[in-house]
């Protein structure tokens, strides 16, 4: 049956692992991308953000229960008219535009002052 579901599945996803417990049938998998849409503004992103384990408990086949759990990425959108840095600003009660927010960003110098960070070792 593995073999069956390997040759459908997205060329995307990668079959990790599968293991079989009494009637129940658990299906591993990772989907492998390089980049992704933002689901905001459609922009392409190439900058990986973190991943997620999302579990799909699906019909049964031949009787048994099939559990597929799907290891999955998320992304940086980089798009200075995407209106998700807008709503981020909203939720801070900060009265700025999307562009505001992600110029800001990109143009502040960070400098490091490691004699009085509580986060460098002395």
């Amino acid at each position: 049956m593995i073999e069956i579901l390997q040759r459908r599945l997205d060329m995307n996803l990668k079959l990790l692992h599968s293991f079989q417990e009494d009637h129940r049938l658990t299906i591993i998998l990772e989907l492998e991308t390089k980049s992704t849409a933002c689901p905001y503004c459609g922009h392409f992103s190439t900058r990986p953000h973190s991943s997620y384990i999302r579990s799909v408990h699906d019909l049964p086949i031949h009787d048994q229960e099939i559990t597929l759990i799907i290891h999955l990425h998320k992304w940086f959108c980089d798009q200075k008219s995407c209106l998700q840095a807008e709503k981020v600003c909203h939720r801070l009660h900060m009265p700025a535009s999307h562009d505001t927010l992600l110029n800001l960003i990109k143009n502040t110098e960070i400098q490091s002052d490691h004699e009085n960070s509580p986060f460098c070792s002395h």
